[in-house]
């Protein structure tokens, strides 16, 4: 059976064959925040099952970068928020979540290539401790523990990370059974995640310690400063804000703030909510740490900017990117898209 996704790929190479959507987009001079995680060869994304929304090809990324310039301008946040800049062509800002190691890697090498401003917002806890976040952590070991041959032990541990009888699916493919497993997760109290991930980790019989190598060093985040690359925030623990209290919410957003301050001694003016997930009440408390703008994601372009504390990005990866068409259609919010 034909997927959604793949009739909305076919289609959007229609219209990209019928109309010069660049010259739509030109035309309606829009801005826009780009919303990155990972840059990885496609290989190593498929080795380790990296999630479709979480990694762009360097390949890719250059080619959209060298895109983003031919029709329009790459430009610092900051310049892209102000009201009073008035752009005739169409505006771009480029933003990276979590703080990555292939972002110094792979990205770096290229923003430098072509001057492209950017910020990328850091887990500080991450950076200190060099581990992975749980949710991929589970997943990269799963894929693991699949990729060595050892499935028939990763489909009689997965039910300990399911939290409703008849979720789990012996036929499904396991790596993407985890992967529903810890979207679950991410709604429950951290005492009963790190049961169910410590649980299943004794029955696959792996480290129960996270991975490391997967996550900006410190030394990396302040060679990347040093060549022009912005930090903000994404909490000190990567902790999901929708259902987190104020006091919970303030110590995340100080923690990170000050970490960021004292190795940068620069003043930390951005945040991007872990999981694109939050209330809409917490401009107060972003507010009140030092915070003068908050990003999210939701697809929209800046036409919808209406509150520095909830700024709409576009999220950018490899499956809709590698279609042009598909994500000038997304650019120009055609429906569906």
């Amino acid at each position: 059976m034909i997927s959604a996704f793949a009739i909305k790929q076919f289609v959007a190479r229609a219209i990209g064959f019928c109309t010069n959507l660049d010259k739509c987009l030109i035309r309606a001079r829009q801005c826009y925040v780009l919303c990155y995680h990972r840059v990885i060869p496609a290989n190593v994304a498929r080795t380790e099952h990296v999630h479709d929304a979480m990694w762009i090809a360097p390949e890719t990324f250059e080619a959209q970068v060298c895109w983003m310039q031919q029709i329009g301008e790459i430009v610092p946040y900051e310049r892209i928020l102000d009201p009073r800049f008035k752009n005739d062509w169409p505006l771009f800002a480029v933003t990276f979540d979590d703080g990555w190691k292939d972002n110094y890697r792979y990205a770096l090498p290229i923003l430098q290539k072509y001057k492209v401003p950017a910020i990328i917002f850091l887990v500080t806890s991450a950076i200190d401790t060099g581990e992975l976040f749980w949710p991929e952590d589970v997943v990269t070991k799963t894929q693991r523990e699949i990729n060595a041959g050892n499935r028939p032990k990763v489909l009689a541990a997965l039910p300990a990370l399911c939290l409703k009888e008849g979720n789990f699916n012996a036929e499904q493919q396991p790596a993407h059974q985890a992967e529903a497993f810890v979207e679950a997760l991410k709604w429950v109290s951290d005492g009963e995640r790190k049961r169910r991930i410590a649980a299943y980790y004794d029955r696959l019989g792996v480290e129960q310690k996270p991975l490391p190598g997967y996550v900006l060093s410190w030394d990396e985040v302040c060679q990347m400063h040093a060549a022009g690359i912005a930090f903000g925030s994404h909490t000190h623990t990567h902790r999901i804000l929708k259902y987190s209290s104020p006091v919970e919410i303030e110590e995340e957003l100080k923690r990170s703030r000050d970490i960021i301050a004292a190795r940068l001694h620069v003043p930390v003016q951005a945040f991007a909510y872990p999981n694109a997930s939050y209330k809409g009440n917490e401009r107060e408390i972003l507010a009140r740490c030092g915070y003068r703008y908050g990003f999210r994601i939701d697809n929209l372009s800046l036409r919808h900017y209406t509150d520095p504390y909830y700024i709409p990005r576009i999220i950018s990866y490899e499956s809709i990117v590698q279609n042009p068409d598909y994500f000038k259609l997304r650019l120009l919010e055609v429906p569906l898209y």
